[in-house]
């Protein structure tokens, strides 16, 4: 039983090495921007996730209408398919955007041969509070 105690806390030990807390963390360290990340607008992040993750679905990005276009843009939400998000950027800035992720999530996992490429469905933010006596 020693043994097998021994291993088990030296596997705590490496699973606890593996865990980036850094800044360089994008789970941890995350910041909005134009050519990294999207903002989805319809449906609601519960109806997303439960496509996703529970019924293992897949779906589709749908972008906005261009800006002169807003009677477009009124049938375009309303219109919105049951396999279908809707992003908050234009069809060819959501295209670059999406490609940017793609290329990414494979580059680390070619190169680290682990899975980069994270949906998230909400934040934490979290601001320690420090009292000096």
């Amino acid at each position: 039983m020693e043994n097998n105690d021994a291993v088990s806390v030296k596997i705590d030990k490496w699973k606890k090495a593996l865990l980036d807390l850094t800044m360089r963390n994008r789970l941890i360290n995350f910041r909005t921007s134009k050519t990294s990340n999207l903002m989805l607008i319809k449906p609601s992040s519960s109806e997303i996730f439960s496509k996703i993750v529970v019924q293992e679905k897949e779906m589709n990005f749908v972008p906005i209408p261009p800006e002169d276009d807003k009677e477009q843009e009124y049938q375009s939400v309303v219109s919105l398919k049951a396999n279908q998000i809707q992003a908050d950027r234009e069809e060819k800035e959501m295209n670059l955007v999406l490609n940017r992720l793609k290329l990414k999530s494979r580059t680390s996992y070619e190169e680290m041969g682990i899975n980069t490429l994270f949906m998230t469905f909400g934040f934490l933010m979290f601001a320690a509070e420090y009292k000096y006596r």
